[in-house]
């Protein structure tokens, strides 16, 4: 998935919202909490079981690069390196938590829970 669309039909307005998925998310809370109404307010479910595959799939691809890097930072033999390595599995963790906490929110905010 490259971009993720939400389209909306009013009465007195048409228009739409496209993301680019891979530098949007993982967003933070409050974002993914605007963003995630209108998806429920305006997208099928088979785009929102779309959306929640893809959150799933960097979820986990996330936690196993984690695990790889963590493994890295402990057979580490450099200091210099192991402070690099450390810094990486940070970012990974964080990483980690922001796309576990959107889909916690997309859940939620789509019923899905």
């Amino acid at each position: 998935m490259k971009k993720f669309r939400i389209e909306w039909h009013e009465k007195t307005t048409d228009g739409y919202l496209e993301l680019i998925v891979d530098r949007f998310f993982p967003c933070i809370a409050e974002k993914s909490k605007k963003i995630f109404k209108l998806v429920a307010m305006y997208c099928s479910n088979e785009t929102i079981d779309e959306l929640q595959e893809y959150l799933e799939q960097k979820k986990a691809d996330t936690e196993c690069k984690g695990k790889e890097l963590v493994s890295k930072y402990h057979n580490s033999p450099n200091p210099s390196i192991r402070k690099k390595r450390l810094a990486e599995v940070k970012k990974q963790e964080t990483l980690f938590k922001r796309y576990a906490a959107n889909l916690k929110m997309l859940k939620k905010c789509t019923g899905r829970e």
